[in-house]
Formats: structure tokens, sequence, C-alpha cells
């Protein structure tokens, strides 16, 4: 270890700075100078992205404790200024009783000096104004704690928190029950269309499909009219789930002459789709041909509907639809043709669509339907020209399946003699399965030879 200084200092750095590594320096330096100086430049760059990482999370964790603590330090000094600012107008605490209603809180906001007070504070007069009720709600009256804490929220830099969203939350709720919802009192304050629509876009966006639907009661029973962007976040979460009242809502907004755009009603389509509501996405594509809106996007998007509930013949007469409107399909709307026609048992259309598809880089499962079409159409010469081509383009991707598949198209054709073929060709490219077996029994049985049968 110290024959020489390099030698010394090679030991040294090890057992000191990197004793965890030392076995492996030592074999980078056993395959010469040149590996083992990469791997201390690998050493080296790994604890340094480990240390700028464990860095950047103290800092984080620090900038965060930090904005706290200066958000409540501003928020005591906001409250001290608040309290002094009464004083100097001459409103003293024991004057008001020890507290503070509603009443003696709007006649403090009639007074210019109060108003320019508060302003010169950086609270948002005008909000504190219009939210009174919202102030003392709960209470007919506020001590100067729970006051001042209220003043202070109203200021035009407070960002709102995590409770201040969950006392908006437990209020909705309140207001929701006392106006009217199932289980609670009729009646109420009327919704502004502007609330009731906004409450359903939050819900919306939080997917609370009850919530939204007793809104929307509780706005039509006191009188407010639900406007185009409450319709459509309305059915928007109707559509979320299947069987909802969804087209009634979209024949609603039509009848109303709200007008909804196109590109919402692909995304009326899409929603359809994921639940299969198949008579509101009919409904809204009817809405787009009236028009003569309904584009090669919403074409694709009606197909995936019937897809989705499995209806294919269907998709296959959207598909012809799109070629009657001379638009020109693209190699991603072929292939899901392809597929359906299948499906659909409609061998024309599979056999047109692979036909398009040639050069298109086909993937193995295109291969596979169109084989499948081959053996629809009762043609065993097609599949197994097919099957080749796979071959040919795909040879890392014929397996298992790619042989199970054209060998049961033989036999469901009573091609035996093929269909055994293809089992000794497959014995040399890979095991067969239980798979393989069953569709030979099928094609013995069905060929009457049950000597072979019982042989496999």
């Amino acid at each position: 270890c110290f024959n020489n200084i390099p030698q010394a200092v090679n030991c040294l750095f090890l057992e000191v700075a990197l004793p965890d590594q030392k076995r492996m320096a030592d074999a980078a330096l056993g395959h010469g100078p040149v590996v083992y100086l990469l791997t201390m430049v690998f050493l080296f760059l790994g604890a340094l992205t480990l240390m700028n990482m464990l860095i950047a999370t103290m800092c984080h964790v620090v900038s965060v404790i930090s904005s706290e603590h200066s958000a409540t330090a501003k928020s005591e000094a906001r409250r001290e200024k608040v309290e002094e600012a009464l004083s100097e107008v001459g409103v003293g605490w024991g004057e008001l009783g020890q507290e503070i209603s509603q009443g003696q809180f709007l006649s403090l906001m009639g007074d210019p000096a109060i108003v320019t007070a508060l302003t010169a504070l950086d609270v948002n007069v005008q909000a504190l104004e219009e939210h009174a009720d919202a102030m003392f709600q709960q209470r007919g009256s506020l001590d100067m704690d729970d006051f001042v804490a209220a003043v202070v929220q109203f200021g035009t830099s407070h960002a709102p928190t995590v409770k201040d969203l969950l006392r908006v939350q437990k209020v909705l709720s309140r207001q929701l029950h006392a106006s009217g919802a199932p289980g609670g009192p009729p009646g109420g304050p009327p919704w502004p269309p502007e609330a009731v629509a906004c409450a359903l876009q939050a819900c919306a966006r939080a997917e609370d499909h009850g919530l939204g639907e007793r809104i929307a009661e509780i706005g039509r029973r006191n009188g407010a009219s639900l406007s185009q962007e409450a319709e459509e976040s309305l059915l928007t979460l109707q559509l979320a789930s299947p069987g909802g009242p969804g087209l009634q809502t979209f024949r609603r907004m039509v009848e109303m002459g709200y007008g909804p755009s196109e590109g919402y009603c692909r995304h009326v389509m899409a929603r359809c789709a994921d639940t299969q509501n198949v008579a509101c996405a009919e409904a809204v594509a009817d809405y787009l041909r009236q028009r003569s809106q309904l584009t090669y996007s919403g074409f694709k998007t009606l197909m995936r509907v019937y897809a989705h509930a499995d209806l294919y013949d269907k998709a296959c007469d959207v598909f012809s639809e799109v070629k009657e409107r001379g638009m020109e399909p693209d190699a991603v709307m072929y292939k899901s043709v392809a597929k359906f026609a299948v499906k659909a048992g409609r061998p024309e259309l599979s056999r047109e669509s692979f036909g398009k598809l040639d050069g298109c880089g086909q993937g193995v499962k295109h291969y596979m339907w169109a084989i499948r079409s081959a053996g629809q159409q009762g043609d065993v010469d097609l599949a197994l020209g097919t099957f080749r081509k796979l071959q040919e383009s795909l040879p890392e991707a014929v397996d298992v399946m790619s042989y199970n598949i054209i060998i049961d198209v033989c036999v469901s054709n009573r091609d035996m003699p093929r269909a055994l073929d293809l089992v000794a060709e497959m014995r040399e490219q890979c095991e067969l399965n239980l798979v393989t077996y069953n569709t030979l029994l099928k094609g013995h049985c069905l060929a009457g030879d049950s000597d072979a049968a019982e042989r496999v």
C-alpha cells in the first residue's frame, strides 16, 4: 500500500474517502488507468448530484417555513393596525358593547374615515361590505378577535388557504340545506345565474354528480334560469354515469337556443363513449349534421362511441358516411374499420380497409384481424398469404398466438391438411400450447376422424 508515493496517495484516498467503494475502485484499477479514472468521475458526479438534491430539498423546506411565518407575521401586524385604525377614528370597543352586530358594522362602513383607514391597510372595503352576510351568518354579533380576523381575510393580498376552502365548503353545504335541498326547508333567497354556473363548474371539476344535481334543482326552484355554462357543466356531470339524464339536458339546451359548439359536442360524444351512452351521442351527432358541423374528428369520435358499445356494424356505417361526404380516411381510421368490419361480419369492407394499409406500417394485430377476416370469407389461401406476409415483414412477432389463429382458420374451413402442415411448422419454431391442441381436436371432430382426435 506504501511502496511508492502515488500508491500511498491512492490507498489513503480510498480508505478514508471511499471505503465502501474501495473494492470496486481496485477492480477498476486492475483494468487500467482509464477505467479507474472513469470510475472516479462516475463516483464524483453521483455524490455531487445527491448533495445538490439534498441542498435543494433543504432550501425548499426553509422557504416554505419562512413563507408561513411571514404570512402569519403579516396577518398579526394587519390585525394590530385594524385595531389602531378603529381607535384613531374614535370607535372604542366599549361603545359597541364588547361585540359588534351586522347593523353596527354597516353603520361603521358608512363612515368615510373608517373606509379610508381600512383602505390604507390594504383591505378590500367593497368586498367586505358585500359579504357582510357571510361574516355574521353563524352568529348575530362578533367579538373583537373574531371581527378583526374576519376583516383581515378581506386583504387584497390575502391568498386563500385550505382552511378558507373548507370554510366555504361548510357554508355552501349549509346554504344548500336552507335553500330547499332534499330534506331541508323549501324556499330561501334566489341564486343568481352566475353563482349557479360557478357552483356547477366546481362540481364538474370535482366530479360530484349528486351535489351538482342538487344545485341545479335549487337554482331552478328559486327562479334562476341556468345559463349555457351551467347547463354544459351539468351535462358533463350527467354523462359521467351510464344511463344518466344527459340526453334530456342536451335537448333542453338546444330548445333554449344555447347552440353548443362543435368542440363541446365532440367532448360530449367522447364522454358518451366512456359510459356507452349511445342515445345521447347520436342526438349530438344529429345536431351537428343538421348544422353541417360534423367534422372528420366528430365522425371518429362517433365511431369510438359505437365501438365501446360493441355496435361494430354502426361503426362501419359511419365509415361509409365519411367516404360519401368526400373525406379521406387516415391510416388510424382504416386500422379501426378493418377490425370493426371483422367483428361485424363485413368481409368486403375488411378486405378493402386492409388493402389501404399496405405500406402504412401495419402491426401484428392488424395482420391477425386480416387473417380472421379471410377466414370468415372462407378464403384459406388469402389467410395463409397474409400469414406469410407477416412472417416476412415482422418475423420476430410471429409467436404461438399467431400460429393458433391461422390454424383455427384452416380448421374452421375444414382444411385439415394445411392445418397439420402449420402444426408441423409450428413445432420447429415454438412449443404447442393447450389452445393448439384444442384447435386440432376440434378439427378432427369436425372431420369425423375419432382416431386422430383420440391421439391428440
